[in-house]
């Protein structure tokens, strides 16, 4: 017992805390500390032998996540602590600047001729003169059968329009079919396509318990969407109501975000603790 303490003692003090920041390009635009961005009562856990902890110990882990989805299927979840995914993503603090050197998608397009009135959505049928409809519904109840909808914008090479409605305590986006003004593909959050349209992002936040971040990553084919990855993050959320997020490659994006603690707080304030990530696919 005695060797074990002291082993698990040396790992920790090995644990500096010290983020690994992409590169430091200049002094004043270096990653923001972890330890300068959470409030924890332990070191932070950053050797990847350690693979699952009490949530109660609060360690800020950029990689910590309570549940996870591969193709579709779930794959592990946990509603007792949580475990970490560094064989799948690599999640690291960034810079500001290198944030900020990297474009925003702009294959998003929003079309004037969509318009709402008397709680009814209208929408231009695609290769047609007709419209689709989409009509509020208000339930009057507690039982979360409202549906309120909203358009965010057309995506031209997947012939679908970004839809978000409430459902419960979350707000969705779904894509709706040009053609046939059917809903179909589920989102996290507002999408977002990496430079060759291979894959998709998107973010979201559930205040479920506590609050935590839905990531969902799908593969482009075609005009259509397959889902590639799912997760929910514990430890940081997704900066301000329509999430930044920039693609550097197909395989790796940027996302603003702050620690998951301070949801709720106004954006103002926010952004004094906002800090820039890097998410890297392995697989």
């Amino acid at each position: 017992m005695k060797y074990f303490l002291y082993s698990l003692f040396f790992i920790l003090s090995s644990c500096n805390g010290q983020s690994n920041a992409v590169e430091n390009i200049e002094a004043d635009s270096v990653a923001t500390p972890l330890d300068s961005i959470f409030i924890s009562k332990t070191p932070k856990f950053e050797n990847k032998k350690v693979e699952y902890i009490s949530i109660t110990d609060s360690a800020a882990s950029l990689s910590a996540i309570n549940s996870y989805e591969k193709n579709g299927k779930s794959i592990r979840i946990t509603l007792q602590g949580f475990f970490y995914i560094d064989s799948i993503l690599t999640i690291d603090t960034i810079s500001r600047k290198q944030f900020y050197s990297v474009s925003k998608d702009k294959s998003i397009i929003n079309q004037k001729n969509v318009y709402k009135k008397d709680s009814t959505l209208y929408l231009p049928q695609l290769g047609t003169s007709n419209q689709l409809k989409l009509r509020d519904k208000f339930a009057y109840s507690r039982e979360c059968a409202d549906k309120i909808y909203s358009y965010y914008g057309t995506i031209p090479y997947l012939q679908s329009y970004i839809i978000g409605s409430f459902d419960c305590d979350l707000y969705m986006y779904n894509l709706l079919d040009q053609r046939t003004g059917e809903i179909g593909y589920r989102l996290a959050g507002y999408p977002i396509a990496s430079p060759q349209k291979q894959k998709i992002a998107s973010l979201g936040t559930t205040q479920f318990n506590n609050s935590s971040t839905l990531m969902q990553i799908d593969k482009i084919e075609g005009n259509t969407l397959h889902p590639l990855y799912y997760f929910e993050f514990i430890y940081w959320i997704p900066f301000g109501e329509k999430v930044d997020i920039r693609w550097l490659n197909e395989n790796t994006f940027f996302i603003k975000v702050i620690p998951s603690e301070y949801l709720g707080m106004p954006e103002e304030k926010n952004e004094k603790l906002a800090f820039y990530i890097k998410v890297e696919i392995n697989e």
